[in-house]
């Protein structure tokens, strides 16, 4: 039996953890798993357990409810909040339809009745390794496909694809929506002055600052250079206008170190789209954002801001 596991489980990218299964149960895994090198680790309560599942990577966690279901239900969301690929088979030496029922729908790889046959529990850890892993490498998948490689940002390919989903929400449920287009002004001077490694770690922090001011449903799409799609769901124009402002003065108030002993005020100009007054489709409300953009560009700088478009001014500050 240990042999059939080697090839599943040797070189994991982590291990199992056994919750409140006792010894015996603890040795038998072990000694299933023997000579695989993988990782065997044992938790006796609720707080370890979240303690390991927040500092170690694990691919199969063995929750034992003898002491309490509800208690081992809420673990189980706390868990897969933390690691959601990970597989997770609970154990019961007694159970109801209802209990497995719940653990399933709570996000439960398996629900098993004790005692286990070493055969079954050698297929069940093979299983559920594979499952974690599959699942991890499908979560890394996911990002590379949606996010941006150097802010972390959505990137214009999500972008597409999210914008059409949001159009068509707002249609059925006649609600407003609205998208801020946004270009950082003057961060060509700072790639012609300190090179395109310190343009970057701006558009980084940049970033990461729109990013704590939104709120969860909002999203930012990186569209490319130093242009930014912020998404706002549920936002008339007025409101956007509101969340542009909060934007804007982030990034005025904010001094973003480019090097060693320079600090940079950078500021964007904003420009502001609502569905459908401003357009149904996704081409015409990010034109039209785009072109309220510019219009800031051309003929607006320093002189605030209007419904549909935010011009700002940079500098850089040479820090004490």
């Amino acid at each position: 039996m240990k042999r059939k596991a080697v090839s599943l489980l040797e070189n994991g990218q982590g291990g199992i953890l056994i919750v409140d299964g006792g010894q015996a149960f603890h040795r038998k895994i072990v000694n299933l798993l023997a000579d695989t090198g993988y990782r065997v680790e044992a938790a006796t309560s609720g707080e370890m357990v979240l303690e390991e599942v927040q500092e170690k990577s694990y691919d199969v966690l063995l929750l034992d409810l003898r002491r309490s279901r509800s208690k081992g239900h809420r673990l189980l969301n706390r868990i897969l909040k933390a690691q959601p690929w990970i597989s997770v088979v609970m154990l019961a030496k007694d159970s109801s339809a209802e209990d497995r029922r719940e653990a399933l729908q709570r996000g439960a790889y398996l629900f098993l009745t004790q005692p286990i046959s070493g055969e079954t529990l050698d297929l069940v850890l093979r299983s559920s390794v594979e499952r974690a892993r599959l699942r991890a490498e499908n979560s890394a998948l996911k990002e590379k496909v949606v996010f941006d490689d150097l802010t972390q940002a959505y990137n214009r390919r999500y972008l597409e694809l999210y914008l059409d989903e949001e159009i068509e929400r707002s249609r059925r449920y006649r609600h407003p929506f609205s998208i801020l287009f946004l270009d950082l002004d003057h961060l060509k001077e700072i790639n012609d002055r300190y090179g395109h490694i310190y343009g970057s770690k701006v558009l980084r922090l940049v970033a990461i600052l729109l990013r704590e001011r939104l709120r969860k449903s909002d999203k930012i799409f990186r569209f490319g250079g130093d242009e930014f799609v912020v998404t706002l769901p549920e936002t008339d124009s007025p409101r956007a206008l509101l969340v542009a402002q909060r934007l804007s003065g982030t990034l005025r108030r904010h001094r973003i170190p480019v090097r060693r002993g320079i600090r940079a005020m950078i500021t964007a100009s904003f420009g502001i789209a609502t569905y459908p007054s401003h357009g149904t489709c996704q081409e015409d409300l990010i034109r039209h954002a785009d072109e309220a953009m510019y219009q800031v560009k051309e003929a607006a700088r320093n002189r605030g801001l209007s419904l549909d478009i935010q011009e700002q001014a940079t500098e850089l500050v040479q820090s004490d």
